[in-house]
């Protein structure tokens, strides 16, 4: 029988439009599990921490903390910081586990799980971080999932649709 040190830790990832959203957000009303907004930042941290860079504790505040998604975690910076600091010595799993502990606390949640579709290329990256992740992959037929790429962008402004990259890279 496997003994986790920690309890298993959701991903949902899957292509745009195929209902991560809609999970992530049944999930989230569970009482007991907190899923933030995207995050994103894994796949960095986790390469430039196997770089071997000399002080990973701070590799990883500046990427989290310079992430485009930052400001939609709604962190105090300080508080942040506080929770890296007390980790000794630094592992970087430690350290994603505190980023999570942070998000889900202001909901009383002792649980956490992330919705980043773009992390379904990054699974193998996650799990040596992370040995209690487990993926759920959303999968949508994909003439339905363009379909309703393809009505999104009808609804949006020509400013918002101009550019499908940004689109299917924002899952």
């Amino acid at each position: 029988m496997l003994h986790f040190m920690h309890p298993p830790f959701p991903f949902i990832v899957g292509v745009p439009r195929s209902g991560t959203t809609l999970l992530r957000l049944m999930l989230d009303a569970h009482s007991e599990l907190s899923i933030p907004a995207e995050t994103g930042f894994l796949p960095d941290a986790r390469r430039i921490l196997a770089a071997g860079m000399a002080d990973g504790r701070e590799a990883f505040f500046r990427i989290v903390t310079l992430s485009p998604a930052w400001s939609g975690f709604r962190l105090e910076v300080d508080a942040f910081r506080a929770a890296l600091e007390a980790i000794e010595p630094f592992d970087l799993g430690d350290g994603v586990r505190a980023f999570y502990r942070l998000c889900a606390a202001p909901s009383g949640k002792p649980r956490s799980g992330d919705r980043t579709p773009a992390y379904g290329a990054h699974l193998d990256a996650i799990q040596a971080v992370l040995p209690e992740a487990r993926f759920i992959h959303v999968i949508r037929d994909g003439r339905d999932a363009a379909a309703s790429i393809h009505r999104y962008i009808e609804t949006q402004s020509t400013a918002h649709s101009a550019d499908v990259e940004v689109l299917l890279r924002a899952g």
